[in-house]
């Protein structure tokens, strides 16, 4: 079986422990894959998730979180690809601390909870098998600075559990799953104001500048105050 996975990428603003409060936080995370089966039938699937949240302070982040993703089959010989959908989309909490005292390394856990769905397609035929449902999942994460503006941060699963319906079915499906150590994502976050403390030190240089600008009183105009 012949296998191309694009790993999965993160962008958004620094949600660490010296993250800016009262800020917005702007993240997301995308992946593709492609597998050629042994019977030369081919399966894509992809996902996309953003997510917006403020920051109340330098530990709690709220927000809501979206969700996208298809996972199509091509059988050989056949023109059709048949595509199977999700959505989602629920509020998150986060909580961030700082590792260490370095101001380097830092921690986070995350709480989601999803209104869900889903259905099926094949070719130009209308949609079928739909389904809804409600989710929540849990899981830590540890990050690292790369630099004032760059951070990543590795996750290796979480727990979570899903209660899903099927149109027409008298029962839902429910699911508790437990994925510490079965999967791993790596993710790239952008602080939007990593350049805060430049601008800050530019208006004080400034300021420094008017006063040195200013007019400085004479030898003899300071000898006339004196007396």
């Amino acid at each position: 079986m012949k296998k191309f996975l694009l790993a999965i990428i993160a962008l958004g603003s620094m949600a660490t422990a010296n993250a800016q409060e009262h800020s917005w936080l702007v993240y997301g995370n995308v992946g593709f894959a492609s597998d050629k089966l042994d019977n030369k039938d081919n399966v894509i699937t992809w996902n996309a998730n953003p997510g917006v949240g403020y920051q109340f302070n330098t530990h709690w982040t709220v927000g809501l979180n979206l969700g996208w993703g298809q996972s199509s089959t091509k059988v050989n010989g056949d023109n059709n690809r048949t595509a199977v959908n999700s959505y989602e989309i629920g509020p998150f909490v986060r909580y961030t601390r700082e590792l260490g005292t370095n101001g380097i390394f830092y921690y986070f856990g995350q709480l989601n909870a999803s209104y869900m769905g889903g259905y099926t397609t094949y070719g130009s035929d209308p949609s079928f098998a739909k389904h809804t449902g409600f989710g929540i999942n849990a899981f830590p994460a540890i990050g690292m600075h790369v630099s004032k503006c760059w951070g990543i941060n590795f996750s290796i699963g979480g727990i979570e559990y899903t209660t899903d319906k099927y149109d027409g079915a008298a029962n839902a499906n429910n699911n508790f799953g437990f994925t510490f150590g079965q999967q791993m994502n790596i993710g790239a976050q952008w602080n939007f104001n990593c350049h805060g403390g430049h601008h800050m030190h530019h208006g004080k240089h400034h300021k420094d500048s008017d006063e040195d600008k200013a007019p400085k009183k004479s030898k003899k105009a300071s000898d006339d105050d004196d007396e």
